[in-house]
């Protein structure tokens, strides 16, 4: 499918179980004609009720099909640490004709026309966000961060006019800061061609870092993620996931906005952006940032 539009808007992860499915009318109204690009964060099952977790000993999560009618003609990124959690499952694409996946195994972007240039989206799931490294379904894209690198300079070949944009999972779970390792990644791969770097993982937002003029958002946080008992396991999150980003990219510019979930109505309330934003790291090297990381309180040990 052929994807012309102003603007993206990249959010944060999305679960729909069949207990709640949000309708989320208000959020696509604020969206007019900017296309989500959403971290689909698990699969779609054929049937929630049965549903058998491939591993009992993780946390699972899984979403619905009516979930992705809440959002027609979105972008999905299925690189995660979930979307592997079932045997059987349900592609984006086979739930809705209109939904575009990235992430997947063969690693083959969506290339879209916003605001009259030429974008394309890659997916990618880094390993340590899966450290037990027990599923081999060979669904999505879990790469190396070396040879992650290596699939976007091959974007970059291939597209050499486009804007690329990487929309990576990685990082620490409800971690405030990004880790070291993925900072300094994330600028090798600005000088290797990308514009935008999009985050998901840690569940909490994370500070945009500008490079010139190229940009991080190293976290997005939550978008829609209801509490509740999930295949035997009960999610409570910390107060500090309730709310997550939402950045709207026109082709040229960012605008970044905070997303506050209602899953009790099944919607999401928008609010102009705040200072969390704002990197206080912007411009240390990466020994300078390491230090850093290692001397904030919250880095890596806020926990659900």
């Amino acid at each position: 499918m052929s994807i012309a539009a102003p603007s993206l808007t990249f959010v944060g992860d999305l679960v729909a179980p069949a207990w709640g499915v949000p309708h989320l009318s208000g959020f696509r109204a604020w969206l007019g004609g900017s296309v989500p690009v959403v971290n689909l964060e698990g699969p779609i099952v054929p049937d929630f009720a049965r549903a058998k977790p491939r591993s009992t000993v993780k946390f699972n999560l899984a979403s619905v099909a009516a979930a992705l009618d809440a959002l027609p003609g979105a972008i999905y990124t299925i690189a995660n640490n979930h979307y592997e959690d079932f045997a059987e499952i349900v592609p984006p694409q086979q739930a809705r004709a209109d939904a575009t996946v990235i992430g997947a195994h063969a690693g083959t972007p969506a290339v879209c026309t916003i605001g009259g240039r030429a974008v394309v989206l890659v997916g990618l799931c880094f390993p340590a966000t899966d450290p037990l490294r027990w599923r081999e379904q060979g669904r999505i894209a879990i790469e190396a961060p070396r040879r992650a690198l290596r699939r976007l300079e091959a974007a970059r070949r291939r597209h050499a006019d486009a804007i690329l944009i990487a929309v990576v999972h990685w990082g620490y779970e409800f971690s405030l800061s990004p880790f070291p390792a993925d900072r300094a990644w994330a600028r090798r791969a600005l000088e290797a061609g990308v514009d935008l770097v999009i985050g998901h993982h840690p569940h909490v937002i994370q500070p945009i870092e500008r490079f010139g003029s190229k940009t991080v958002a190293y976290s997005l946080g939550n978008f829609y993620m209801p509490e509740g008992d999930y295949f035997g396991n009960r999610l409570d999150f910390d107060p500090i996931c309730g709310q997550g980003l939402a950045v709207r990219f026109d082709g040229s510019t960012l605008a970044p906005f905070v997303t506050v979930p209602d899953t009790a109505a099944g919607d999401i309330a928008i609010h102009p952006a705040d200072d969390r934003l704002t990197a206080p790291f912007a411009g240390l090297s990466d020994r300078e940032y390491r230090d850093y990381f290692n001397e904030q309180p919250r880095a890596g040990r806020a926990r659900v």
